[in-house]
């Protein structure tokens, strides 16, 4: 039963990274990488290769050397002529 709850909150510290990378707060969301990154590195992994998406808030964040840069995708208009 600890097992089952300690992936849950390592994956609710991913949601929060996600949430946090979306909100432009890149140093917070890092720390708590690097804190689920000690625990569980091949979970952190998978989130970095999904180009840090879970939810799929803002634009898709990849790496780009030591820095992230954002891939911005084309918005459709729900409005259809």
């Amino acid at each position: 039963m600890f097992v089952e709850q300690g992936m849950y909150k390592l994956y609710n510290q991913l949601l929060l990274a996600e949430t946090l990378l979306a909100a432009r707060q890149d140093a917070e969301a890092h720390e708590m990488l690097a804190a689920v990154r000690r625990i569980n590195p091949p979970m952190v992994q998978e989130f970095e290769d999904t180009g840090f998406r879970i939810l799929g808030l803002g634009s898709r964040l990849t790496l780009d050397s030591t820095r992230l840069t954002e891939e911005v995708k084309p918005q459709r208009s729900r409005m259809s002529l």
